[in-house]
Parts: C-alpha cells; structure tokens; sequence
C-alpha cells in the first residue's frame, strides 16, 4: 500500500477486523480480541503492541519511516493528526495523515530491519542518526532548534537542551564530556581540537 499511501498522505495499519482502535483502552484488551477473532490461543502481543501504539502513541510531529522486508527503506513523513478511523476505506481504516518528505529506496547494509509492524527506535540515538544520513532526514523534531521562531522565544519560552542532546554524535565518551563540563565552569574556554 506503500505507493497509496504516499498518495493520498496517510499511514495506515491492518487488523481492520478490530473496528475502531479508540475504543481499547490497553493492549491486552487488543490481544484478547485478536485471539478471539483468530480462535488462536497465542499471546498476539505484538500485534496489540502495533495496534495500540499506533492509535495511542503515535503523535503530531513524529517522523515515520516505511520499511520494505528486511533490507530497504522507503522515504520519510512526518505525522500531521491524530489517529483516525476511516470506515469508508475498503481497507486500512486506521490511519494517521501524513506529510511525505522523501521516496525513494535507501538500503540497510549493517543489520536486518526489524520485521515488526511498529517500532520505535527514539532511544537508539546511534542507530537515528544513521537513518538521518542514509535518507537524509532534515532535523524534524530537535529540542534545540535554532530556527527564526526559537530566536523570538523568551528564555523560559525555549526548549531545554539536555546533555543526552548534547551527546547525540560526540567524539568522545560520556566521562571526557563531564570533565570538559567541569572545566567549562570555572575557564569558560575550552579548545577541544588546535590548528
């Protein structure tokens, strides 16, 4: 559905059978229903896992990146709504809109993609920033964003830069960044790296 999707600017996930996604309020109650209607008694954890996520976490200003099989990735968008049930779709009635930015084919050649559904991969910030450089993905959603509207912001206006941001993609350790920290403090000068 890939090509459709990018069409009509939506992401949408299966399990149509499960009606609206809005009315379970957990998991389990996704897998409890999932396991009925298949008359099967394994756990379906990780489809719930997608079905909920995908109606419950996913957020405005997210970046989703399609996958195809293990090996090849499929652009970028970034999520525009909330998530929404579409009962006059023939299919994939559950949806998000979505601002497509990129398509094309980008290949993984370290590590096989994970086949689940859905996976957030926020917190592997090594593994983020190589998806950057491989699709080229602007910096969407950064905490520490100097555009023209952070400049116009007051100073408790403005995001807080945390040192896990400050840490994405540093040349050394976490131990070494402390101590040039510290001595920041009291010398206010610093030369990480001479002529």
């Amino acid at each position: 559905k890939w090509d459709d999707f990018y069409e009509d600017g939506i992401a949408g996930i299966g399990w149509d059978e499960l009606g609206d996604l809005d009315k379970y309020n957990s998991k389990s109650e996704i897998a409890m229903k999932l396991r009925k209607l298949s008359d099967s008694n394994s756990s379906k954890r990780n489809d719930a896992l997608a079905c909920f996520d995908f109606s419950k976490s996913l957020s405005k200003g997210d970046v989703i990146i399609p996958k195809k099989g293990r090996k090849k990735y499929l652009g970028y968008g970034i999520v525009t709504s909330k998530y929404i049930f579409d009962g006059d779709r023939d299919n994939y009635k559950s949806v998000v809109k979505v601002d497509w930015k990129k398509k094309g084919v980008y290949e993984e050649l370290d590590k096989n993609i994970s086949l689940k559904t859905l996976t957030n991969i926020t917190k592997d910030i090594d593994y983020v920033e190589k998806l950057r450089t491989l699709i080229g993905i602007n910096n969407t959603k950064s905490s520490f964003d100097l555009n023209d509207n952070y400049k116009n912001q007051t100073v408790e206006d403005r995001p807080v830069f945390t040192k896990l941001d400050a840490m994405r993609g540093l040349f050394m350790n976490e131990k070494e960044f402390d101590e040039i920290l510290g001595i920041w403090e009291t010398k206010k000068n610093i030369i990480l790296q001479g002529p």
